[in-house]
């Protein structure tokens, strides 16, 4: 009851019909005045005046001479003007030796320049002169020999024999033995006889297994084999009941049948409705109203404010007006007539010069090349010999570096192991067996080919249905239940007592449920619901040229127009007046002014013109430790290998390494196996091979299956046992129409009373729930309106809030002081700009540094300061070269006992 939607609203429900509110109540007359006070018309009643009035504003007001003034100052055209009439009157350096930028340019090109730098070294690196007995290049000679590849390789049988030799008559037969040729010359006499692949193994091959493979022998044409259908079948009887189902042409065939023999009458409420709502539904009707205002036409003349508006617009904002002036300008401009007077080609010149590298290394490239070093200085030797040390070429040392002759014992052995492990020796006893034909028939792998092709062949493996004999059983379990199934799934058996009772049963216009769905039909229709908005809009609406909204849409227009912002603008364009001199404007002095404060090539002048100014002497005390750092951090004297000897053939140490060489050979391993090359091994009856048959034949899927398939027609279904009598049970139990054939036989039999207290309480129910008769109240009571009096002291206040707040209002003023600014006649009399530059004085990175940059380079620090030579032991301390003393850094004399010990 608390919840109970119905019992809260019956009071009101009630009382809301029985009671009448007079139109003088104080709930009225407030509704009525609050409705005054938030009517959006009443509220912009007086914006709308005041904008009727108007203003007046004077072509030689103070505020328009102003805007002019300021709109010539500030022209992008007016500086370019002046800018264009200035090209060409600057003057540049006569030459480029005059523009310094040029020459430092050239000066660092030189000194960047690789070529320059490898000029001299180039023309003096061929100019030398060496003896051909100089110690160099006999060592040069023997090194070549010793890594030489050709001097590397000696061939064991690098001799001469004679032809009647033992040695070349064995050869000759082992080249014939080998030779493919004199292999093939017994059959020689079989070139050019034709042979004929008919009969060939593989000829035969393709043609059995064309013959498995062709699916014409394999399938059986369905034209040769002799078949009678029979027309009392269960499957015919089926198909012929599934086909009378589906058929449209006997499902429509009553309804064909009534449609040309029922007549009904135009008057009924049914057709009435439909044409009524075919009308409402007709867009050619919605849009009537439409056609018919276009057909009356329209007058726009040509000289129409839009029509002006539109054309001037599109010359403003055309670009094709824009490149018009462009192109008409074009070759009027006058340039310089050479590079050197135009001041930005020799800035550019210079600025090169100044940041070309090679120039700033001119000098040094020019005598670091100029070297003198006599051949028999120190260090040169001493080169020599630790390029001695660390070359690879003297750290090979192979040991079989000798020559032997033909009949030397190591020769015998040598070509006995050459035999052992020749491949043509080891066949040569099998020479006689080349030529003989060989049948592959019975063979170990064509057997089993065979074999394997016999148990994966699927035609074999399978049983053809064809060659089974077999006879349905009508009467089986499985046929009687897909009859029952198709019995219980049939649309047709299903749909058959409700077809047969829709066309006797007829059920009255006037029955509650007839009457309560035209009821529901009504209050769900659309166009009932929108025929009193429909009405309201057939009764149209009067708006007039000279209404404030209209007025006030095109004054808001004009205000907030890009193109009256413009139209000024563009007459104006051409009217202002720059400087004659890029020096009168302050804003490009200051420009050039703060180019050269930040420009970093400046900074570093005048240390770039004397930093290449520098003379070290050959023998100087930091030059002479620097070669001596190199010597000691250098890893070509780190590195002194232990080995670096020559031993004999018949030392100790090398007959020890041949036998250790011996011991490791695989093919002296396995000399003792030599005589099992060539003997034949047959698998068959191997373990390997029983384990694979038994394997074969436990996998075996046929043999497995055999026994089933042999007796699976000798199997039996007992109709009568325990599971299949429960599937029948649970199989009715499921079944969907068993489940309805109780309320199927039912249904078209019982008629209800509509005066029963369910349909009663449904009635009641619908109309608690009813959204129409719930809002039915409020909707009448809306049209009353409300009472809100115009002084009423919020809305003053929005009213208020609304004017400040409007943009529209700060726009209008805006635009009202437009070209009232009056301008100075230079940049101090304005005092924010003044304000301006003096603030950013103060933040400029670059004036508060312009002292410090001013007087940094003029420094001057004594060599001999105490602070200068502290740095100096303290950058020894600290250096790496110092840091590493290797212990093993020492130069020795090549005479010297340990260098010739070293050496031997």
């Amino acid at each position: 009851e608390t919840m109970n939607k119905r019992l809260y609203t019956e009071a009101w429900n009630k009382d809301k019909t029985t009671i009448h509110v007079m139109p003088d109540t104080p709930e009225i007359l407030l509704a009525k005045q609050n409705q005054a006070h938030y009517s959006q018309k009443m509220y912009k009643l007086a914006l709308e005046e005041s904008k009727k009035k108007g203003h007046d504003l004077r072509f030689d007001a103070i505020p328009i001479q102003a805007a002019k003034a300021s709109r010539e100052i500030a022209s992008d055209y007016k500086y370019k003007e002046g800018y264009r009439k200035q090209l060409g009157h600057h003057i540049g350096a006569r030459n480029i030796e005059d523009d310094p930028k040029m020459m430092w340019s050239m000066h660092v090109a030189k000194i960047q320049s690789d070529r320059e730098y490898k000029k001299a070294f180039e023309k003096t690196k061929t100019h030398f002169s060496s003896p051909v007995d100089m110690l160099g290049i006999v060592l040069a000679k023997k090194c070549q020999e010793l890594v030489s590849d050709v001097d590397y390789r000696h061939y064991l049988h690098q001799w001469i024999c004679l032809p009647d030799q033992n040695d070349v008559i064995h050869a000759r037969k082992a080249y014939d033995l080998q030779s493919d040729a004199v292999y093939k010359s017994d059959l020689e006499w079989l070139k050019g006889i034709g042979w004929v692949p008919i009969g060939s193994l593989d000829v035969e091959k393709a043609k059995k297994a064309g013959e498995i493979l062709s699916d014409r022998k394999y399938r059986q044409p369905a034209d040769q084999i002799k078949f009678t259908s029979v027309t009392d079948s269960l499957a015919m009887m089926l198909a012929k009941h599934n086909a009378e189902i589906m058929n449209k042409r006997l499902y429509t065939e009553a309804w064909d049948a009534d449609k040309t023999s029922i007549h009904v009458m135009p008057d009924t409420p049914t057709i009435l409705l439909a044409k009524a709502n075919a009308a409402n539904v007709s867009h050619k009707h919605y849009v009537q109203a439409w056609e018919d205002a276009k057909a009356k036409n329209y007058d726009l003349r040509a000289d129409a404010i839009p029509i002006k508006h539109a054309k001037a617009s599109r010359d403003i904002a055309s670009e094709y007006k824009y490149k018009e002036a462009h192109e008409k300008q074009k070759g009027h401009y006058i340039g310089c007539r050479t590079a050197k007077e135009d001041p930005k080609l020799s800035w550019a010149a210079r600025a090169m010069l100044l940041q070309n590298d090679r120039i700033y290394r001119k000098a040094y490239n020019d005598s670091k090349a100029h070297i003198h070093m006599p051949v028999d200085a120190m260090s040169l030797q001493a080169a020599k010999e630790c390029q001695t040390l660390v070359s690879d070429v003297d750290y090979r040392h192979y040991l079989h570096q000798w020559t032997c002759l033909p009949d030397h014992n190591d020769v015998v052995h040598a070509r006995k192991a050459y035999d052992l492990q020749s491949d043509n020796v080891y066949k040569s006893d099998l020479e006689w067996l080349r030529g003989i034909g060989w049948l592959t028939e019975g063979s170990v792998d064509v057997v089993k080919a065979k074999k394997a092709q016999e148990i994966l062949s699927d035609r074999l493996y399978r049983t053809q249905p064809d060659k089974m004999k077999f006879t349905s059983v009508t009467d089986a379990p499985d046929v009687v239940q897909a009859k029952i199934n198709a019995m219980q799934l049939s649309n047709h058996l299903y749909r058959e007592a409700w077809d047969k009772d829709k066309t006797q049963i007829s059920i009255p216009s006037d029955t509650p449920e007839m009457l309560q769905s035209k009821v529901n039909a009504l209050n769900i229709s659309n166009k009932h619901y929108q025929k009193a908005w429909d009405e309201a809009k057939a009764k149209n609406y009067d708006l007039r040229a000279d209404a404030i909204p209209i007025k006030h849409a095109k004054a808001s227009r004009d205000i907030a127009s890009e193109y009256k912002y413009k139209e000024a603008h563009e007459k104006q364009k051409g009217h202002y007046i720059g400087c004659r001199t890029a020096k009168e404007d302050p804003k490009l002095s200051w420009a050039a002014r703060a180019m050269l404060l930040q420009n970093d090539r400046i900074y570093r002048k005048a240390y770039n013109d004397s930093k290449a100014h520098i003379h070290m002497p050959v023998d100087a005390m930091s030059l002479q430790a620097a070669k001596e750092c190199q010597t000691l951090v250098s890893d070509v004297d780190y590195r002194h290998y232990l080995h670096q000897w020559t031993c004999h053939p018949d030392q100790n140490d090398c007959i020890q390494a041949r036998k250790a060489y011996d011991l490791q050979s695989d093919n002296i391993y396995k000399s003792d196996l030599e005589w099992l090359r060539g003997c034949g091994w047959i698998p068959l009856g191997s373990v390997e091979h029983k384990k694979v048959k038994h394997a074969q034949e436990l996998i075996n899927k046929r043999a497995y299956t055999k026994d089933a398939i042999e007796n699976f027609s000798k199997y039996t279904s007992v109709v009568d046992t325990p599971d299949i009598v429960l599937a029948k049970i649970n199989s009715v139990n499921q079944s969907d129409l068993k489940y309805k054939e109780t309320f199927n036989l039912e249904k078209g039999q019982y008629i209800g009373s509509d005066d029963t207290p369910e349909l009663n309480h449904a009635r009641d129910m619908s109309l608690l729930y009813s959204d129409k008769l719930y809002k039915r109240d409020w909707e009448v009571c809306k049209p009353i309106g409300y009472t809100l009096d115009a002084k009423y002291i919020p809305l003053v206040g929005a009213k208020h809030a609304n004017y400040v707040n409007s943009e529209l209002k700060y726009k209008e003023i805006y635009e009202k002081l437009k070209g009232h600014y009056l301008a100075g006649k230079d940049i101090g009399d304005f005092p924010s700009v003044v304000h301006s530059l003096a603030f950013q004085k103060i933040r400029s990175a670059l004036a508060y540094r312009k002292n410090y940059e001013d007087t940094k380079t003029r420094v001057h620090i004594p060599s001999d300061m105490m602070n200068h030579v502290l740095a100096k032991k303290c950058q020894y301390i600290l250096s790496d070269l110092e840091y590493r003393t290797y212990l093993h850094h020492w130069n020795c004399s090549p005479e010297e006992h340990d260098v010739i010990q070293a050496r031997r």
